[in-house]
C-alpha cells in the first residue's frame, strides 16, 4: 500500500492529478457543510435519525448534506437520473441514437450538453419536491414566503448543478471517474457515525461455557475506516501508476489485500 502512494507520487503528472482530485472532494466537504436558509435542519436530523425509510438513504448517498438541509442535499442524484435517462432514449429516439453511433466526438459532446441541460430540470423538479415535502408534510420551514421558497430551490438547484461540473472537472483533471470519487466521498464521510452507531450494538458469541453477550466496541472505528479506505485506494492506484508507467498489461488482474483486526486499535 505504502509503496503503491509512493510510486503514484513520483510521477509528477499523477501527482498533480491526485492533488487536483483531493482540492475537489474538499469543495465537495464544504459544500456539504454550508447550509440551506429557512429550513430546521433539527428536526429533520430527527426525522433521518428514525432510520428505515428514504430520507435515511439519501442522507447517506449526500454524506449527512441532506440531513442538515445544505447547498450539496440533491448531491449528484439529478446528474445520475440524467445520464440514464438519456441513456435509455437513445435506444428509443433513432435521432439520439445516430447521434451517439454516427456523431463521433462532436455527436458525444451534443449528448453531453443535453445530460447536463436534463440534470438541471431534474434538479428543479427535485427541489420543488423536496420543498412541498417540507412545508406541508414535514413543516421545517421557518419561513413560508415566497422569497424563501426561491432561495431554497435555487441553492439545491445550484448545489446540483457545481456538482456536476466538479463531476466533469475531476474526470478530465483528476484521478477516476469524478462522480464515483462525489459519491465516493459522501459515503464515506457517513462511515464513521454508522460504524459508531454499530460499535454500540450487542451480538451473541457462542463460547465453550455458553453464549456470552459481547459487543462490537473492540473494533476501532477509525481502523475500520482506514481499512475500507486502503482497499480502494490500492486498486484504484496501482492500476493507475500501471498504465501511466507502462509497468505490467492493463488487464492483469490485481491480488486482494488482507488486512487483518487481529491488532487491537
Amino acid at each position: 500500500m505504502i509503496e503503491t502512494l509512493r510510486n503514484a507520487w513520483k510521477i509528477e503528472d499523477l501527482r498533480k492529478k491526485l492533488i487536483y482530485t483531493m482540492l475537489i472532494l474538499l469543495v465537495v466537504r464544504i459544500g456539504s457543510a454550508i447550509p440551506v436558509p429557512f429550513i430546521d435542519p433539527s428536526y429533520l436530523q430527527g426525522l433521518v435519525s428514525q432510520g428505515g425509510n428514504l430520507l435515511g438513504y439519501l442522507d447517506m448517498l449526500t454524506g449527512g448534506a441532506f440531513s442538515n438541509a445544505t447547498l450539496f442535499a440533491l448531491s449528484i442524484s439529478p446528474y445520475i437520473t440524467a445520464s440514464i435517462v438519456i441513456q435509455l432514449l437513445t435506444v428509443a429516439i433513432p435521432a439520439l441514437e445516430r447521434m451517439q453511433k454516427e456523431g463521433g466526438e462532436e455527436g458525444k459532446r451534443k449528448l453531453q450538453s443535453i445530460t447536463r441541460y436534463s440534470t438541471v430540470a431534474i434538479a428543479l423538479l427535485q427541489a420543488l419536491g423536496y420543498y412541498f415535502i417540507m412545508k406541508n408534510n414535514y413543516n421545517i420551514l421557518t419561513n413560508d414566503s415566497i422569497w424563501a421558497a426561491l432561495v431554497i430551490i435555487v441553492s439545491f438547484v445550484a448545489g446540483s448543478s457545481f456538482l456536476m461540473w466538479l463531476g466533469e472537472q475531476c474526470n478530465e483533471f483528476g484521478v477516476g471517474n469524478g462522480i464515483s470519487m462525489i459519491l465516493f466521498a459522501g459515503i464515506i464521510s457517513r462511515v464513521p457515525s454508522m460504524i459508531s452507531q454499530i460499535s454500540s450494538l450487542p451480538c451473541f458469541v457462542v463460547a465453550e461455557n455458553g453464549i456470552s453477550l459481547v459487543s462490537f466496541g473492540s473494533i476501532s472505528p477509525s481502523r475500520t475506516c482506514f481499512t475500507c479506505f486502503c482497499i480502494w485506494l490500492r486498486f484504484n492506484l496501482s492500476n493507475l501508476v500501471a498504465i501511466t508507467t507502462g509497468s505490467y498489461p492493463f488487464d492483469t488482474i490485481h491480488r486482494y489485500i488482507i488486512l487483518s483486526f487481529s491488532e487491537g486499535a
